[in-house]
């Protein structure tokens, strides 16, 4: 009866769905591009295969320290297809910069 009340509560569902949504797309992307590439697809198998051989099937951060091909292939995809591909910012108030050449550059407020 006391265990009911020592749980601690749910967490709020903004914690349940944080994320899901941006690695959700990032896995598609990353197995679109995965699909066009066979070749990529077998040296990443066999990049994988090397280190199960080598650190066992846990994925230790030793192991995927081992897997510079999938991490480069996860990088390459979220540059190429970025989650936010834009940051959307306005200024506040005229602005005027100056540039390391000695110019001005104006960022007008908006």
């Amino acid at each position: 009866f006391l265990s009911f009340f020592l749980k601690p509560p749910p967490p709020p569902p903004s914690q349940l769905f944080a994320g899901h949504e941006t690695t959700g797309t990032t896995i598609a992307r990353l197995l679109r591009e995965l699909d066009s590439r066979p070749g990529l697809v077998k040296k990443l198998r066999e990049e994988q295969d090397r280190c199960v051989a080598e650190f066992g099937q846990s994925l230790s951060p030793m192991a995927m320290a081992q897997m510079r091909l999938a991490d480069a292939t996860i990088s390459e995809a979220l540059r190429t297809w970025p989650i936010v591909n834009g940051v959307f910012r306005a200024a506040l108030r005229d602005l005027e910069v100056k540039t390391e050449a000695g110019g001005r550059f104006r960022v007008p407020e908006g």
